[in-house]
């Protein structure tokens, strides 16, 4: 349910205003007809939009109440004679555009500077930014226009930051360079020292960690993720990249373009990462690898050697994805064979 206390809503727009601003051809509705809000098949009535993009909901398309519905063209005929529809070719992109225009999430906190922050008189600070209770902005800090730090925010000594950025409460960051539009989530720990030691018979030697973290525009980190500066060259994050909450990003890793690395997923020290590559959920890379573009990485997936562009990968130790279904079905024909 989209809560009004936590979102504010910029509607109604008419169903010619919202086809108007997708560029999008709307059938079997009236132009005239008002959308007061975006809703799940299931939950919308009348005046709300909704998107159908998965056939495994082909039954609940068939009973919504929903007053427009995103589809794609090939799908028109599946839906109900009683739904507006707005086609297009990416129906969940549509919806997320859409939703986007007609909600804004209320801000937390004031724009301006919370009396309780503490910041170095050399730190630079855009303007029409929001700095809450008890941040703390080191020396020679750097922060562009439209920044957001929650309260107990810690931007260390160094840190240059660009516009348009958010960064959770209680989000650390240290030793790094960040572009412009980046999403960092409550929690999240960036620059602190990798786990780099060398191992002795009289016990381990620290390596000093001297590099720093790059990250480009356009980068979202989630909750309580946590990206190490690297040890001498830069760990680098390019732009686009999506980081799921609880993911560990090892001092010198490198993520190409708009790869996806899902929660709980750990990539070792120096492993490369192409663009568009996917990490699921609880995958783990060991370190030095090179993972090529467009690589598919399944969840719990152990990743032990380099992987070729557009490959998909599944198990552990990680092998190409339909070998693993063959052994799955040789298995289980073992199984069979053994309980017989």
């Amino acid at each position: 349910m989209i809560d009004s206390k936590f979102y504010r809503n910029t509607g109604p727009y008419t169903a010619a205003q919202l086809a108007e601003m997708m560029k999008l051809e709307i059938v079997n509705c009236d132009l005239k007809k008002e959308i007061n809000g975006v809703a799940p098949l299931h939950l919308a009535n009348g005046s709300d939009l909704t998107f159908y993009h998965n056939p495994k909901y082909k039954d609940v398309l068939q009973v919504t109440e929903a007053g427009i519905c995103i589809i794609h063209p090939d799908n028109k005929d599946h839906a109900p004679s009683h739904v507006g529809l707005l086609l297009s070719k990416t129906p969940y992109r549509t919806y997320a555009e859409i939703a986007g225009i007609f909600y804004q999430q209320k801000p937390s906190q004031p724009s301006g500077t919370h009396p309780n922050a503490v910041i170095a008189l050399s730190a630079k600070i855009g303007i029409n930014c929001s700095i809450g209770a008890f941040c703390v902005i080191g020396e020679e800090v750097e922060i562009g226009d439209d920044c957001t730090l929650e309260a107990h925010t810690v931007i260390h000594n160094g840190v240059k930051i660009g516009t348009n950025c958010y960064f959770g409460s209680q989000t650390v960051v240290s030793h790094a360079l960040i572009g412009d539009n980046v999403y960092v989530k409550c929690g999240a720990k960036i620059g602190q020292k990798g786990f780099g030691f060398d191992i002795g018979p009289d016990g381990h030697f620290s390596v000093p960690q001297l590099g720093r973290v790059i990250i480009e525009d356009n980068v979202e980190i989630g909750a309580n993720t946590t990206v190490d500066r690297g040890a001498s060259g830069d760990t680098i994050i390019h732009k686009g990249v999506r980081i799921d909450n609880l993911c560990q990003i090892a001092h010198n890793v490198e993520l190409g373009d708009h790869s996806i690395i899902i929660s709980q997923t750990g990539i070792s020290g120096s492993t490369k990462f192409g663009k568009n590559v996917i990490a699921g959920g609880q995958s783990g890379f060991t370190g030095h690898l090179k993972i090529g573009d467009n690589a598919r990485i399944a969840a719990q997936s152990g990743i032990m050697t380099d992987v070729e562009p557009n490959v998909a990968m599944m198990g552990s130790p990680a092998i190409k994805h339909r070998d693993f279904l063959k052994q799955q079905i040789h298995l289980n024909r073992l199984a069979k064979v053994t309980r017989s």
